[in-house]
């Protein structure tokens, strides 16, 4: 644990960004099947599946952090981590349309558009999800919620966020 110059004791970010990833291992993995791509009004349709089941995507219509793979979940093919504090359907349906260049005009998702600029296909991409709900108990936490997905990323080494120094 860490400590403050008052001699307060502390979870650091890093060491819960481990915490996260130790609870997102206990999470389903889904998959994303593009059900169509409509280029003229710039829309998209998804469907989410686990155990070759389809699930509702209001299951991802709440805070939390998704972490994207290409293939199947494994430490060579995370492809980026984000987090929401609204909707996590909303933020994996903009990384989709970035990476099948859909985004209209008004939105961005700078690594759905660099993971297609890598060659990465919309035709093999999972994630795994875990709501805020579920969060690991934050007492005795002094933490930056707004970067806790790039802590979370750097653990994870994906390819497609921005680095946060250690």
């Amino acid at each position: 644990m860490a400590t403050t110059i008052f001699g307060e004791h502390y979870i650091s970010n890093q060491e819960y960004a481990k915490k996260l990833i130790l609870a997102g291992l206990n999470q389903p993995t889904y998959r994303i099947e593009v059900d169509y791509i409509d280029f003229k009004v710039r829309g998209i349709g998804l469907s989410y599946f686990c155990n070759g089941e389809r699930v509702s995507s209001g299951l991802f219509e709440k805070p939390g952090i998704y972490v994207l793979y290409e293939n199947y979940p494994g430490a060579d093919n995370c492809l980026y981590c984000g987090i929401s504090g609204n909707s996590a359907n909303n933020r994996i349906r903009r990384f989709m349309k970035g990476l099948c260049d859909c985004l209209r005009h008004d939105e961005t998702h700078t690594a759905g558009t660099k993971a297609r600029h890598f060659g990465v296909s919309f035709k093999n991409i999972h994630f795994k999800f875990l709501a805020e709900e579920i969060f690991p108990n934050k007492h005795d936490c002094v933490l930056d919620d707004r970067y806790m997905d790039e802590y979370v990323a750097s653990l994870l080494n994906t390819r497609f966020n921005k680095k946060v120094k250690q």
